[in-house]
């Protein structure tokens, strides 16, 4: 379990997402095949081969499949956001918190503004608050991210290591942006 402090001073509790979980969530929400066209052939039997690009049948298949990915993604999400927040305090004077809480405030209605742009509810108040007003700000839902395990910050040397699999010209180029944002007294090699 972790503990993050939002920007705003509110101090949510974390726990780690298990991978298993958003393995067996994702999985739900499976590509649909890839679309065939027959083809007669000369000895009179008819052959399926995938439909080209940019025909009906893909048109269909392309729209399918985006579809399905973004009920994937909701659906990660909506479980981070579920099962990794445990409660929330509000702070509410300088350093001190009320009591814990886990549902929205009473009376918290997805916002109309997000509706009327399209943006969809997940239809569960406790995962669209948490979604659009807890961890609304970037840095807070990266901090978020970092506590459930589903966003780790690199270390230099996993940088380096990763930089050992390009051209030596190459990696000189990148390492010399990257090192510029370390500190002097950290001597690097790649």
């Amino acid at each position: 379990m972790a503990e993050i402090t939002l920007r705003d001073g509110t101090v949510v509790r974390c726990r780690p997402v298990p991978a298993y979980a958003t393995t067996q969530v994702v999985s739900q929400f499976m590509d649909p095949p890839l679309p065939t066209v027959g083809q007669k052939s000369a000895a009179g039997h008819t052959e399926y081969h995938a439909a080209e690009i940019g025909s009906p049948g893909w048109l269909k298949y392309d729209e399918e499949r985006l579809a399905i990915q973004k009920q994937r993604v909701y659906a990660s999400r909506a479980l981070d956001y579920d099962y990794g927040v445990l409660k929330w305090a509000y702070e509410i004077a300088d350093g001190v918190l009320a009591d814990w809480v886990s549902e929205p405030p009473e009376g918290w209605q997805f916002p109309k503004a997000l509706a009327k742009h399209g943006v969809e509810s997940t239809d569960d108040r406790r995962t669209d608050y948490i979604a659009f007003e807890l961890l609304a700000d970037a840095a807070d839902h990266d901090a978020f991210q970092r506590a459930i395990g589903d966003k780790a910050e690199l270390t230099p040397s996993e940088v380096e290591d990763a930089l050992r699999s390009f051209p030596r010209d190459v990696a000189r180029g990148i390492v010399s942006r990257v090192t510029s944002e370390w500190s002097d007294d950290e001597e690097r090699t790649v």
